[in-house]
């Protein structure tokens, strides 16, 4: 698109904001028995379905957005309803197990291994048989890799060639609910095992005397839910009480390791060792593709943003092509930044809503275009008065409502500001201070311009100067764009199809 040189002074305020959020491996697998969306039985009926039938839950479905869907193997899993601080499970007897996809370690990246995360209540190792133990998850090739609760010593065991035991403290019995974590670090070959988060509870390998297990080289690969290796193994396969398991395809950050421990035991009445949630508030997209806003595994962060104090990042997580990131629901963020040259696109049936934070000294929200061209095809709407920052060369387009609640928009930097749908100030302003405003769009309300190029229209050159703010003029280039406006406040003009000129 040609450009004009204004007329008008401007002056660019930057937020210099830099962020050093690291982005980390995606989550591979997030089997949640409190969400009855995700449990079917054998006729595909939901929990809540008028001919559910609890006692044939043949489905479990994966909701980390890898499809790693947990099937019935043997047996039948019962559901239950709120039998854990309000929430669903699914009770195994000793035959019932699940299926899924092989999930695996990573060999390669920043952080190569795998963690995972169990919320179950053991009932097979009350038998009075020390030998006996429960194994939650299995490899159905290989019985050397497993993630149990062990009778013979009160604990719990992650095998990789050794073992990674965890024996529960202070007495503390693994026939209540506890929370099973585990982690793989590859570089390091370090197998551990936490008992309720808790580092003092990890004790030592098998054979013992080397703290922490060392299993160099390997690749850990799980496949199956309440079996050890072929299974039918009286004593061994598990029984009790499965809550929620979380996989990730890599040795977690301690932080982001306490942060999910905090949540489940929260979730869950658990009392763990990892302390309260610490919510982070930059999240930077992280996978190469399209996806759900609201999927917390499409997030480097792991929770999703949708808070007065977030800032979403769409930045390096695509390389290879643009991608859609979509919200059927409501989000709420302080802020949101782009930084690719590859196209985002923010679309969904819900909305996009910038609110400032709610410290002492709030902070307003911003919109942010480092670099590339980007749009938003959900509805956004303005909570407070809003900056939006944009380079030159960048651009971003508004496909639906941008609605301003009678707040002020601010359009700084040189790039440009898009409306092709509607623009509702709600007797709010739109304040252009440099750059482009273009777009086959209408904007109903209050629409000031302080040296910058206003050019209406799809796609059509920028022939139009705004001048200073001490004179007006009535302007049309075949104009899609039509805007009452006041400039400075002090004159107005009408843009409007079919009219040119100035005085």
């Amino acid at each position: 698109m040609a450009r004009t040189f204004l007329v008008g002074k401007s002056t660019l305020f930057w937020l210099a904001l830099l962020f050093t959020n690291t982005a980390v491996g995606g989550q591979i697998l997030w089997l949640d028995a409190s969400d009855s969306s995700t449990i079917q039985d054998s006729f595909g009926v939901n929990p809540g379905g008028a001919s559910f039938v609890a006692t044939d839950v043949t489905t479990w479905t994966d909701k980390s957005g890898q499809g790693n869907h947990a099937m019935l193997q043997g047996g039948s899993p019962t559901w239950m309803a709120t039998a854990r601080n309000g929430l669903d499970l699914l009770e195994f007897e000793q035959a019932d197990s699940l299926s899924f996809p092989a999930v695996s370690s990573t060999t390669t990246g920043a952080n190569p291994g795998i963690t995972g995360f169990i919320v179950v209540k053991s009932t097979g190792v009350a038998k009075g048989n020390i030998e006996e133990f429960d194994c939650w998850i299995g490899n159905s090739s290989d019985g050397s890799q497993f993630i149990t609760d062990r009778g013979d010593f009160n604990g719990i065991s992650f095998g990789i060639g050794g073992e990674g035991r965890a024996h529960a403290p202070g007495g503390a019995s693994v026939n209540d609910f506890h929370l099973i974590t585990v982690r793989y670090d590859f570089e390091r070959g370090m197998v551990e095992a936490l008992f309720n988060g808790d580092p003092s509870s990890y004790d030592d390998c098998h054979p013992p005397g080397n703290t922490p297990c060392i299993a160099e080289g390997k690749t850990v690969v799980f496949d199956q839910i309440s079996r050890y290796h072929g299974g039918n193994i009286a004593g061994i396969d598990g029984e009790g009480q499965l809550a929620e398991i979380r996989f990730y395809d890599e040795s977690l950050d301690s932080a982001v390791e306490a942060n999910i421990g905090a949540e489940l035991g929260q979730k869950w009445a658990i009392t763990t060792s990892y302390g309260p949630v610490t919510l982070p508030k930059i999240h930077n997209w992280s996978g190469d593709r399209s996806g759900d806003w609201n999927v917390s595994s499409n997030w480097d962060s792991r929770p999703i943003p949708d808070g007065n104090d977030q800032t979403a990042i769409f930045g390096a997580g695509i390389i290879t092509s643009g991608q859609t990131v979509f919200t059927n629901t409501p989000v709420t963020v302080n802020q949101v930044h782009f930084h690719n040259a590859l196209s985002y696109a923010i679309g969904g049936l819900g909305s996009v809503n910038l609110t400032a934070t709610t410290a002492t000294t709030p902070v307003p929200p911003v919109i942010e275009v480092q670099s590339g061209n980007h749009q938003f095809q959900a509805i956004v709407n303005l909570l407070d008065s809003t900056t939006a920052n944009i380079a030159d060369g960048s651009s971003i387009e508004f496909n639906n409502r941008l609605l301003l609640n009678g707040h002020t928009l601010t359009k700084m930097g040189e790039g440009e500001l898009i409306i092709s749908n509607t623009l509702n100030t709600g007797g709010g302003t739109l304040d252009v201070t440099a750059g482009t405003l273009s777009g086959g769009g209408q904007i109903s309300g209050n629409l000031v311009v302080n040296g910058a190029v206003v050019s209406p229209g799809n796609g059509l050159p920028s022939t139009s100067v705004v001048p200073e703010p001490a004179t007006w003029l009535l302007l049309s280039i075949g104009l899609l764009l039509t805007a009452v406006c006041g400039i400075q406040k002090q004159r107005s003009c009408l843009l409007n199809s079919g009219t040119s000129g100035h005085r």
